[in-house]
């Protein structure tokens, strides 16, 4: 039987961690863009983990990570899906990492607003500049509703 390894340079040693990445994503067939995104994410978080190397990292990093991206940089949760996916591709297909792999089940709710009747009650609640101008609107709109 032949026993899967991670692959080795012409030298003899382990190839770094981004070179695995890539190397793994071209052999998966995924998008050059998707690749040019998933090496964004672990770098980025890489970065931020103070350079530590991602197998000395776990579960509590990747959340306190996307938690990080949420509340202090606003990220989208479209965007922080796209981190926990290149973050997860990390730890599933790179060969010889054992980085254990985050319990984060689901994903990032979206948040929806929806478009509700703006009315006076609703508009003066709100401390936004532009609303103030929706009650001028509603003031002096002659074909508004009584």
């Amino acid at each position: 039987m032949f026993e899967i390894s991670a692959p080795e340079t012409l030298r003899g040693e382990k190839p770094r961690l981004l070179r695995q990445v890539h190397e793994a994503i071209r052999r998966l067939h995924y998008s050059r863009r998707t690749e040019e995104a998933y090496v964004h994410w672990i770098k980025r978080f890489v970065v931020w983990s103070g350079r530590r190397h991602p197998a000395a990292l776990g579960e509590r990093e990747v959340s306190a990570f996307l938690c990080h991206l949420a509340s202090e940089l606003d990220v989208a949760a479209a965007t922080r899906n796209q981190a926990l996916a290149a973050l997860l591709f990390l730890c599933k297909q790179v060969p010889g990492r054992d980085m254990p792999r985050p319990r984060i089940h689901g994903r990032f709710a979206y948040l929806r607003q929806n478009p509700g009747v703006n009315t006076t009650s609703r508009v003066n609640n709100s401390s936004r500049p532009s609303n103030i101008a929706m009650v001028q609107i509603q003031i002096w709109n002659p074909f508004r509703d009584a």
